[in-house]
C-alpha cells in the first residue's frame, strides 16, 4: 500500500486506545486526563495516547505487544494485529510516563 487509509488507522487506533485509557485509567483516578496526538511525518504516521492513570505493570512493559491470552489488554493486542495486516511495518510501543501514566505509541511507516 502506498497510502495510509485514514479510516482504518483511525478505527484501529483512536477508539481502541482511548477506550483502553478510559477503562484502565479510571480505575486509579477520578480526574483522568487523556492526550491524543497524531503526527504525520514524511514517511510515517505516529499516533500516541497518553493518560495520567496508573500506567502499565512491569510485566506488560517487558514486551511491546501484550499477549492475546492475557485477561487484560487483549484489545490492544488484537487491534495491533489487525493494524499489522494492513500495514506490516507498523509497530506499537507501551511505556509509562514520568508521572506514572500509560503511553501507547503506534508508528506506521508508509510503503
Amino acid at each position: 500500500m502506498t497510502k495510509l487509509h485514514k479510516k482504518s488507522l483511525s478505527k484501529l487506533s483512536e477508539k481502541v486506545l482511548t477506550s483502553h485509557a478510559l477503562k484502565y485509567g479510571m480505575k486509579t483516578r477520578s480526574d483522568l486526563m487523556i492526550v491524543v496526538t497524531c503526527e504525520q511525518l514524511e514517511n510515517a504516521v505516529t499516533f500516541t495516547v497518553i493518560d495520567n492513570g496508573g500506567g502499565f505493570s512491569s510485566e506488560k512493559l517487558i514486551s511491546d505487544l501484550p499477549p492475546v491470552e492475557s485477561e487484560t489488554h487483549h484489545g490492544l493486542a488484537n487491534s495491533f494485529r489487525r493494524l499489522q495486516m494492513l500495514y506490516p511495518t507498523a509497530n506499537m510501543q507501551l511505556s509509562n510516563t514520568d508521572d506514572g501514566g500509560a503511553k501507547v505509541t503506534l508508528h506506521v511507516a508508509r510503503a
